[in-house]
């Protein structure tokens, strides 16, 4: 029997502890903080993301709420659908502490009493309106969108691409493409994708040395706990790597790579983007109107720009969650 169970994870961490704080810069060094400055700023709009959850996705199983033992002290953690759970709850002891989420991110898997079926949100992702199971799985598969494309990333993320050309190394050494372009035509080509990402498609199906990437929608992503169970037994070096790594490597993987499996054997139901990343330092108008209007089911709002008033966006951006979501949730004190 099919379980159709699906939980939720969410990555947190709270930058103003003066204890993380203190064993942040034991392990810091000079060459990886001019890149650290922003990464870890905390918004103060964490309980939207719960009150979100209940009036949007009231038919979560369970909340897996993954921190380095923190938690906000307005948080009801008796909450019978919430799970706190810690590094050190999955990740082994040397390990730790670890301020690189790549290497939480990829050990999801193994969290304990974590469902089939997940979805997993950074703090900065948030749902907007009324979603359904079926908007994130369907017949126990991830809902996704097969868009072969470069990877291609700012500047100033430039570390990032030696880690989404480390998932694509580990793809291209397990799958030969010309062989899988023969498999799940009607994956790689849908209608639901619209007429320029099959056209996309189709050119780079002209290149069969190998996969030159896939188009990364920075926003929740469905998974599957035995994609990484998998991978876990087959790459394990690379895993257990990445894992050991404090802070972000140009060595590492990341949690697109179990996507990227799922696409390429074809574990996955076609289905268009159900929302969109935007950057608070750049669009910050654009996103009080994308959460007052509710225009998408989930949005990210990504903090990477340094040189921003953080104040007036923080304001902003509080401000116009307010007005959709004013009443406290059950995972409130």
């Amino acid at each position: 029997m099919e379980n159709n169970k699906i939980d939720f994870v969410l990555l947190w961490v709270d930058d103003k502890d003066i204890e993380w704080q203190k064993t942040k810069s034991e392990y810091l060094s000079e060459d990886v903080n001019k890149i650290t400055s922003n990464k870890y700023r905390d918004w103060d709009n964490l309980k939207y993301w719960f009150r979100g959850v209940e009036k949007f996705a009231p038919w979560v199983n369970q909340i897996f709420f993954v921190t380095c033992n923190q938690k906000p002290e307005w948080l009801n953690e008796n909450h019978p659908k919430l799970r706190l759970v810690n590094h050190s709850d999955f990740m082994d002891k040397e390990c730790l502490p670890t301020f690189n989420s790549s290497a939480i991110e990829i050990n999801l898997g193994k969290i304990k009493d974590l469902s089939e079926q997940f979805v997993y949100f950074n703090d900065d992702m948030f749902l907007l309106r009324k979603t359904k199971p079926t908007d994130f799985f369907e017949k126990g598969l991830p809902k996704d969108c097969y868009f072969e494309y470069p990877d291609i990333t700012p500047f100033y993320e430039e570390q990032f691409q030696h880690l989404l050309l480390n998932n694509k190394g580990i793809i291209n050494s397990h799958f030969s493409k010309a062989k899988q372009l023969k498999k799940n035509l009607g994956k790689r080509y849908n209608i639901k994708y619209g007429i320029k990402i099959n056209l996309i498609n189709f050119i780079l199906s002209k290149w069969h040395e190998g996969y030159i990437g896939f188009y990364n929608p920075h926003f929740s992503q469905a998974h599957l706990k035995s994609t990484f169970e998998r991978l876990y037994e087959l790459e394990k070096e690379i895993f257990d790597n990445t894992s050991r790594h404090r802070f972000r490597s140009s060595d590492d993987i990341t949690q697109y790579l179990m996507r990227y499996w799922n696409l390429v054997e074809g574990k996955f139901i076609p289905a268009k983007d159900i929302g969109k990343k935007y950057n608070i330092g750049e669009h910050i108008e654009q996103i009080k109107k994308v959460i007052e209007n509710q225009k998408y089911k989930v949005a990210c709002f990504n903090d990477n720009v340094e040189n921003i008033d953080v104040d007036y966006c923080k304001k902003a951006v509080i401000d116009s969650f307010e007005k959709i979501l004013p009443e406290k949730s059950m995972f409130e004190k």
